[in-house]
């Protein structure tokens, strides 16, 4: 493994992180960012072009709070140009009832199968397939220990985007 396969490998980790930090905080630009154009996703009950799934998750989620865990990124190399990951990936999706401390949680186990190019020397996903392993769902009672704690945002005002 020479340095550009290590730079290679980090620049598409960093894709894949991004991508669920995008849907995470709702950041439309870390989501269109993650794709090339023309990119396609199998993502549950979306399947087709990639900035199709974007404008609905965009347009349509509501959760509290979303919380994406990837983890075992396997990386294949096809050319200099070409990769192949497989990531394991862990969601959690919760939506609290109205104004009440509690809700459901919904947890995702799987894995995303990524094929992602290098075009003008950027990594991007060009096809996103999401294969479910299991997932439940229960009703859940939010703990008072939420309260010591700074809340996560889902959209630019979330701590993370403070600079230090």
């Amino acid at each position: 493994m020479d340095v550009q396969e290590l730079i290679d490998r980090e620049q598409i980790r960093d894709v894949i992180n991004r991508l669920s930090r995008g849907m995470d905080r709702l950041d439309e630009s870390l989501l269109r960012g993650s794709y090339h154009p023309g990119a396609f996703d199998r993502h549950g009950a979306t399947d087709g072009l990639a900035e199709d799934f974007v404008n609905q998750f965009l347009a349509n989620n509501r959760l509290t709070a979303l919380w994406h865990g990837i983890n075992n990124v396997l990386i294949d190399f096809h050319g200099n140009d070409a990769a192949q990951a497989e990531s394991y990936v862990t969601a959690y999706c919760y939506q609290r009832d109205g104004s009440e401390p509690r809700g459901n949680l919904i947890t995702y186990v799987g894995r995303y199968r990524d094929r992602l190019e290098r075009r003008d020397d950027e990594w991007r996903i060009t096809e996103r397939v999401v294969i479910l392993d299991w997932s439940e769902q229960r009703p859940i009672v939010e703990s008072d220990i939420a309260d010591k704690f700074v809340s996560g945002r889902r959209d630019s005002s979330d701590p993370t985007y403070q600079s230090l």
